[in-house]
């Protein structure tokens, strides 16, 4: 099991009654309200496997947060400066001091936020895609459909996915590689695509000002409480609902990241959506897959997909 380090929410926690009316107020904000929680909350969103990836991203916020070193001014070390410190010290006997002749630590983890921030940008393109897959599965569960036929299954919603859809990155094999990336993840993932996605069909209607604002990423730093309560009916719905042919739940109880039970955040139910007509003809049209595949992978991994990697136990060494 793999439990997120996050820190509860002081006082007695959050319960979203109006989320129309917290989103418009929250997402207007110029500060991040819960810095830590939210950027450790990004963190594992992000980079599920990759424990060192999440300790870079902590540690170059941290970097910027702290008070920097006295700016040496034009290019390298002052001359004055230079000579204080002699022609030339090798790199094994470097010291604080000599480091912030160079511009001291601020630049090296600006540079890091920085190229993070634009791997995140990427990274949001792959969420859309593994929040499309969840959410349909969900409202395919939901909705009592192709009970008949085994139930709702992720094979069954990345055809279905893949055939309504001639966009780039759609396609079936891309959508197995990014679910099998984010899968750990994805009550999170969908949960910030469903809130960002409704805060910009409200704008459209109210007329917010800030509605080019309004990404996952933007949700997820700004708005955590909601991602949170949103994200515990998924991770509910995940663990408990079974996969076809299979007693296993959806989401791997040994990988998936879990809400922490003591995040005081009550549970927030998602969206439904019905499924088209020209959903359930596809569906219905679906060629049941060889046997042998079926009683392997339970119509829900194919053989090319590759599985996602993992660093195994929980990562501790998030700060506290």
């Amino acid at each position: 099991m793999r439990i997120m380090n996050l820190p509860p929410f002081p006082g007695d926690g959050f319960r979203i009654t109006d989320l129309g009316e917290y989103l418009k107020t929250r997402l207007a904000l110029n500060s991040v309200p819960w810095p830590d929680l939210s950027s450790r909350l990004l963190a594992y969103m992000a980079w599920p496997n990759d424990a060192s990836r999440r300790d870079l991203w902590m540690a170059a916020l941290i970097g910027t947060q702290l008070s920097p070193e006295k700016p040496v001014r034009g290019e390298g070390a002052s001359v004055e400066e230079a000579n204080r410190a002699g022609p030339y010290l090798p790199a094994q006997n470097a010291c604080w001091e000599y480091f912030g002749l160079f511009g001291g630590h601020m630049p090296l983890a600006q540079f890091a936020i920085n190229a993070l921030h634009s791997e995140i940008g990427r990274i949001q393109v792959r969420w859309a895609r593994v929040s499309e897959i969840l959410h349909r599965h969900y409202d395919m569960s939901a909705g009592g459909h192709m009970q008949q036929r085994g139930g709702a299954s992720v094979g069954k919603v990345i055809e279905l996915i893949a055939k309504n859809s001639q966009v780039k990155g759609r396609g079936a094999t891309r959508l197995w590689t990014f679910w099998a990336e984010f899968k750990d993840v994805a009550h999170l993932v969908t949960a910030a695509n469903l809130i960002s996605a409704e805060a910009k069909a409200r704008s459209g209607r109210e007329g917010w000002s800030h509605s080019a604002q309004l990404s996952p990423y933007r949700v997820v730093m700004l708005a955590p409480e909601a991602v949170l309560a949103v994200g515990k009916s998924l991770q509910e719905y995940g663990l408990e609902v079974a996969v076809h042919a299979r007693h296993d739940p959806l989401f791997d109880p040994n990988t998936s990241w879990r809400i922490p039970d003591w995040m005081n955040v009550e549970a927030l139910a998602p969206p439904q959506c019905d499924l088209t007509p020209s959903d359930i003809r596809i569906l219905n049209a679906r060629r049941a897959r060889r046997r042998v595949e079926a009683e392997e992978y339970g119509d829900d991994v194919p053989q090319s997909v590759p599985a996602a990697r993992t660093d195994g136990a929980p990562s501790t060494s998030i700060p506290n």
